[in-house]
C-alpha cells in the first residue's frame, strides 16, 4: 500500500500532536511548584463549598479518574481520553489487550495505529478528542513545551510525588486514586491497617466515608513500611 504525501503529513502531525500531550504532561508539576501565584483553575467559579485542590486543571488532568466518567466533559482528563480511545481501537480491530491497559500502552498503541485511525470512521471523533486535550493542557505549561515538530516517542515520566505532595493531608482518597499517586507502595496489609483505622475512627464519631482515606493517614502508613 503506498502513502501519499498528504496522508503522511497528518500522521506524522498527529503523532506528534499525542507526543506533546505527553510531553505537557510530564511539565505540568514542573510547572505548578515554580509558578504558585499562577492561577491555573480555568474551569471557572465552582459552587462546590469543598476548598479547591492546589493547582486546579492542573491536578485534576494529572490525576486519577472515575472509570465511569465521561471524557467530553468541561476538562477532558487526558490519560482517561487516550486509554478509552485505545480500547475503542481495539475493539475495531476485534481485538484486545494482553494485560490492563495503561496510559503509556495505550498512548504508544494509538501512535502506531494513527495511519488507520485517520482513515477509520473514527477520524473525525478521535481528532477532536485528542485536539481538546491538547489545547486544554497548551493554556497549563510555557508555550515552548506545545512542540508538534518532534516524532521521537516519549516514555510516562509525570513526576507523581511532586504532585502528592500537593494534595492537602485531609484530603480523602479512594483506594483507586491512592495508588495513582503510590503505585505499587500500598500492600493488602497496609490497607487492611488503613481500613482497620477508618473504622476505630467512625466508632469514635468521626465522619470518615466507607473506602476513603485522609491522605494524612496514607502518608503515614507509607513512612512507617518505610522504617519498618
Amino acid at each position: 500500500m503506498t502513502t501519499s504525501p498528504d496522508h503522511q503529513h497528518d500522521v506524522d502531525y498527529w503523532r506528534n500532536t499525542l507526543n506533546a500531550i505527553d510531553r505537557m504532561l510530564t511539565e505540568i508539576p514542573d510547572t505548578m511548584l515554580t509558578i504558585s501565584s499562577y492561577a491555573m483553575d480555568l474551569a471557572g467559579p465552582s459552587t462546590s463549598t469543598e476548598p479547591p485542590l492546589p493547582g486546579g486543571d492542573a491536578l485534576v488532568l494529572t490525576g486519577p479518574w472515575a472509570s465511569d466518567a465521561t471524557h467530553g466533559d468541561d476538562t477532558p482528563h487526558p490519560a482517561q481520553t487516550i486509554v478509552e480511545w485505545a480500547h475503542t481501537i481495539y475493539d475495531a480491530h476485534g481485538t484486545i489487550p494482553t494485560a490492563r491497559l495503561r496510559y503509556a500502552e495505550a498512548l504508544r498503541y494509538l501512535r502506531d495505529q494513527t495511519p488507520w485511525i485517520l482513515e477509520s470512521p473514527w477520524t473525525t471523533a478521535w481528532r477532536d478528542d485528542i485536539e481538546a486535550v491538547h489545547g486544554r493542557l497548551r493554556a497549563l505549561v510555557p508555550a515552548e513545551v506545545d512542540d508538534r515538530h518532534d516524532s521521537t516517542p516519549l516514555e510516562e515520566t509525570i513526576d507523581l510525588t511532586a504532585m502528592a505532595d500537593l494534595i492537602p493531608e485531609d484530603k480523602l482518597l479512594t483506594r483507586d486514586e491512592a495508588e495513582h499517586f503510590w503505585p505499587n507502595r500500598l500492600d493488602p496489609t497496609a490497607w487492611a491497617t488503613l481500613r482497620k483505622r477508618a473504622q476505630r475512627a467512625r466508632e469514635d464519631g468521626h465522619n470518615i466515608p466507607h473506602r476513603r482515606y485522609p491522605v494524612e493517614w496514607i502518608k503515614d502508613t507509607l513512612a512507617r513500611r518505610v522504617c519498618a
